[in-house]
């Protein structure tokens, strides 16, 4: 009983660093495009296409 409490306890673990690392990983993508954007909008006057930055649900299923 207790080491079945335990194996769900550390599966829960790993789910939540799991998702914890997309998480991170989606902030980055989404703060690294948009600071792009801003760079190439700023030195070089190109506009990006107006394409609307991926959801964390589209971007958890790329992955």
């Amino acid at each position: 009983m207790v080491e079945e409490g335990f194996k769900v306890r550390k599966a829960r673990i790993k789910y939540v660093r799991k998702l914890g690392n997309k998480v991170f990983l989606f902030l980055y993508y989404t703060v690294l495009d948009s600071a792009w954007n801003l760079v190439n909008h700023l030195f070089f006057n190109f506009v990006s296409p107006g394409r609307k930055p991926l959801s964390f649900d589209s971007f958890v299923r790329l992955l």
